[in-house]
């Protein structure tokens, strides 16, 4: 594991981990009185069944625990992942791992083992969203990268 970023990897990071943390922002504001627009905005992007809410001010996020969650841990694991780097391969693993228990997660409340335990919704939510950061900030440092060797140049076809 290599510790240390480049500048243009930190840069992206930040960047990436503010997007992220926008619908957050987002959802946080939509629990405020006159938040309706907000939550009908987050509809097609999120169930938000108030049940699986977190709650402020007696009204819901405009995101569910899940998906509040997901966006907090793409958000930490984008300025993890630009300090600490892992290879590609434990990336992967990482990612596969997390969904293999979001999945269990989904799977065993739909068969009746438990019901709606927000604690394990954010836990692997936050899981989900922090392991696949290892491999969305790789791609975004790769496309953003003004020095790509991999790049390959556009070849525009003109007529003889």
């Amino acid at each position: 594991m290599q510790t240390r970023g480049t500048t243009n990897e930190w840069r992206v990071a930040w960047w990436a981990a503010a997007v992220c943390l926008l619908p957050c922002g987002l959802a946080l504001a939509s629990a405020r009185p006159g938040g309706e627009w907000l939550r009908a905005f987050a509809q097609g992007f999120c169930h938000q069944d108030p049940d699986r809410c977190y709650w402020l001010g007696g009204l819901p996020l405009g995101l569910c625990v899940r998906c509040f969650c997901i966006y907090l841990g793409l958000a930490a694991g984008h300025l993890w992942f630009a300090g600490v780097r892992c290879s590609e391969r434990w990336a992967i693993r990482l990612a596969f791992g997390a969904a293999f228990l979001m999945v269990a997660d989904v799977t065993a409340e739909a068969f009746g083992a438990y019901h709606n335990l927000k604690w394990l919704r954010a836990t692997t939510g936050f899981g989900f969203g922090f392991s696949g950061a290892a491999l969305t900030l790789r791609g975004l440092v790769q496309l953003l990268s003004p020095s790509n060797p991999q790049q390959k140049k556009l070849v525009v076809y003109e007529p003889q």
